[in-house]
């Protein structure tokens, strides 16, 4: 069973918009080992990989881009939803 929250899809979308761990988590407010974590976590469920890790860099993985798009709209489909749109 898949168990991936809101805020997992929230930090990767932020991580992928943000290109990178450090500013992503100064967007939203996190520590950057939180951020990792619940990245790690999310990956986890997944079984596969969303970024490339090289250097302090991120680069999402030729899944991740897909994934990472899909997970977009949904999240930007929930703020439309919970604002009354």
């Amino acid at each position: 069973m898949l168990s991936i929250t809101l805020r997992q899809l929230e930090y990767a979308t932020a991580i992928a918009g943000h290109g990178g761990m450090t500013s992503a988590a100064a967007a939203l407010n996190v520590s950057q080992p939180a951020l990792s974590v619940a990245l790690a976590q999310l990956e986890a469920q997944l079984g596969q990989p969303l970024f490339l890790r090289r250097n302090g860099r991120v680069t999402p993985t030729s899944f991740g881009t897909a994934w990472l798009a899909e997970a977009a709209r949904q999240v930007q489909g929930i703020r439309r939803l919970v604002e009354g749109a």
